[in-house]
């Protein structure tokens, strides 16, 4: 899984070129504001059709004083696999080896990407609703189908939440939505349970191999309407009961509050740190290691999953580590095998030192493009 060619216009500060990329390390070098980072989320766009940004609109990707921007990307995957994206004020629409895509998730089926961005440090000691977002794109990433369940459940919870926001709600349209928001849940407490099993026991591998026995920790999955121990054992249609009937008992405090108060909308990932929660523990350094982890460990779970590794996408997360710390991670993302992708101010010796390619950034124009060096430091 690669993206061969890059082709961009009127995309956020990026002048209009066409990018051709190494297939193990590609190095995005310059100052802050100078585009390294729009280069990354183009890449991303164009494997998800999304951006890896909160708040961010279609009119912020495009160019100011353009009318449209227009990504064409070559992947590779099992074959030439070109994706064409379009975006407007109104909406994205895009092309995959000509034919017109609708659904994101579909796309999802062909490629993955796993991306770290500073904000992603947020992760162990920001809100539940980041973690949760994390899991759920951990979980488009492992099972397309995941994608179709949680559009259906988000969908029933928007509807009920807005009954719930009138005066007098009506019970009998409530309970139409009850039965999708019951449905749905479950199955997807039922995938994120699965997978955040996966992710946490390789996660640990991880850790140990990016700061040894420096520090340790874990993590799990909390779901809040069930047990670990019901989601492992009991049956489907026990576990469809049993959600109905806290709804049921939620009913009084959802109308007088006016929103849902029951559902894996509310779930979250606990990281437990020296037998205590993490949250309020770790330093800043330690929150960066654990959640590089986490971001390996999605890598080679992607690719045992998908039998090929995801495009790996590091912004800026080389100069906020020591020389040791980055060496360990250099080395460890190489014995990955996926195509990588990192930005960076800096063009360190450690970098130069590394099989891939370089471009350097000046004001959104890639001013020089070179191949970095093969011979290996000098321990």
């Amino acid at each position: 899984m690669q993206i061969r060619k890059l082709r961009f216009c009127a995309f956020r500060n990026l002048e209009e070129a066409t990018l051709e990329f190494d297939s193990r390390l590609n190095v995005f070098v310059g100052l802050n504001g100078q585009g390294k980072t729009n280069l990354i989320e183009a890449i991303h766009l164009a494997s998800t059709l999304k951006t890896f940004k909160s708040g961010i609109t279609n009119s912020d990707l495009v160019a100011w004083g353009q009318n449209s921007a227009l990504l064409q990307a070559d992947f590779e995957q099992d074959g030439p696999l070109p994706v064409e994206v379009i975006i407007t004020n109104q909406g994205k629409k895009a092309r995959v080896a000509g034919k017109v895509m609708k659904d994101a998730a579909e796309l999802g089926k062909s490629l993955a990407t796993v991306t770290f961005i500073p904000d992603d440090l947020q992760l162990v000691q920001g809100s539940p609703q980041r973690r949760r977002r994390a899991l759920d794109r951990f979980c488009f990433g492992l099972n397309p189908r995941y994608a179709h369940v949680y559009r259906r459940y988000a969908h029933a919870l928007g509807h009920r939440n807005q009954l719930l926001k009138q005066p007098h709600s009506n019970p009998e349209a409530l309970a139409a939505f009850d039965e999708t928001l019951v449905l749905t849940g479950v199955e997807l407490v039922r995938m994120r349970q699965s997978a955040a099993s996966l992710w946490a026991d390789i996660f640990r591998a991880h850790l140990f191999a990016l700061v040894g026995d420096a520090f340790d920790a874990q993590m799990q999955y909390h779901a809040q309407v069930f047990s670990e121990e019901d989601i492992h054992q009991a049956p489907v249609d026990w576990m469809h009961e049993f959600f109905r009937q806290r709804l049921a008992q939620k009913r009084n405090e959802e109308q007088r509050r006016r929103t849902s108060l029951i559902g894996p909308h509310l779930d979250d990932i606990l990281f437990d740190f020296a037998g205590r929660s993490a949250r309020r523990l770790v330093s800043q350094g330690q929150a960066r290691a654990m959640v590089l982890a986490l971001k390996m460990a999605e890598v080679e779970i992607i690719e045992q999953q998908r039998q090929c590794p995801p495009i790996l996408m590091l912004d800026d997360v080389i100069s906020e580590l020591d020389r040791e710390k980055a060496s360990n991670l250099l080395k460890h993302v190489q014995s990955l095998g996926a195509q990588t992708f990192i930005t960076t101010t800096e063009l360190t010796p450690l970098l130069s030192s590394m099989t891939g390619r370089c471009y350097q950034l000046d004001r959104g124009q890639v001013r020089a493009e070179f191949s970095l060096a093969t011979p290996q430091e000098p321990s």
